[in-house]
C-alpha cells in the first residue's frame, strides 16, 4: 500500500508483528492489518513532525526520535544535569506534570548553529559512520541521544561539543497517558 504525502493514514498502537520493524511513511503495509487503539490519523508529514503520542514519536523514523526522562523547571528541561531552555509556550503547558519525557529528532540536534537555536553542551560518546552520514551518539547530563551529522564527522569520544537545536522542534510528552504537550 502506497500513500501520497496528502493523503492521510492511520498509525496504530501495536507492534506491528507482521515483520514491520519501522515506519516508512510511503510504504505500509503492515498497518492494513490490525487496527487497535487508533492513536492518531493525519498526514505522514504531521505525524512525523507534530506527533500526538509517545508512541507515535518512538515509532516513526530511522533512527527513530530521541526520548529521555526530563523534569521542567523555571522554563527549562532538566535532562539530568544539563538544561534546555524550552519556548515559553511549552513550558508552561508542561507546569506541574511529571513525569514527562523530553524528544527531539536526531536530525534536528546539529553542530553548526542557526539564528534562534538553543545551544546544549554534550559529549561525543559513539560513533556510527554510515557513508552518507554519521550517527553519532552523544551524553547529554544523564542522558544519551543520536545526532545524525554529516558523514565528515569524526570527533572522538570524550570530545566535548555544543549541539544546536531550532526550539520548534522540541517536544514534550506526559509519560503517564503518553499525550503530546502541543
Amino acid at each position: 500500500m502506497y500513500v501520497s504525502t496528502t493523503e492521510r493514514i492511520d498509525v496504530i498502537h501495536t507492534s506491528c508483528v507482521s515483520g514491520c520493524s519501522k515506519l516508512n511513511l510511503t510504504a505500509l503495509p503492515c498497518l492494513p492489518r490490525a487496527r487497535k487503539s487508533l492513536m492518531k490519523y493525519d498526514t505522514p508529514d504531521a505525524i512525523y513532525n507534530r506527533p500526538a503520542a509517545l508512541f507515535v514519536a518512538g515509532f516513526t523514523g530511522a533512527p527513530p526520535m530521541n526520548l529521555v526522562d526530563c523534569t521542567v523547571t523555571d522554563g527549562a528541561a532538566d535532562l539530568g544535569g544539563v538544561r534546555v531552555p524550552l519556548p515559553a509556550d511549552l513550558a508552561a503547558r508542561a507546569a506541574g506534570r511529571s513525569p514527562l519525557k523530553f524528544g527531539v529528532r536526531p536530525e534536528n540536534l546539529r553542530l553548526a548553529s542557526a539564528a534562534g537555536d538553543i545551544e546544549v553542551p554534550a559529549e561525543v560518546s559513539l560513533l556510527e559512520p554510515l557513508g552518507a552520514e554519521t550517527l553519532v551518539t552523544l551524553k547529554l547530563g544523564s542522558t544519551e541521544m543520536v545526532a545524525r551529522c554529516p558523514a565528515s564527522f569524526r570527533h572522538p569520544p570524550g570530545t566535548a561539543v555544543t549541539l544546536h537545536v531550532n526550539p520548534m522542534h522540541l517536544h514534550l510528552f506526559d509519560a503517564a497517558s503518553g499525550a503530546a504537550l502541543h
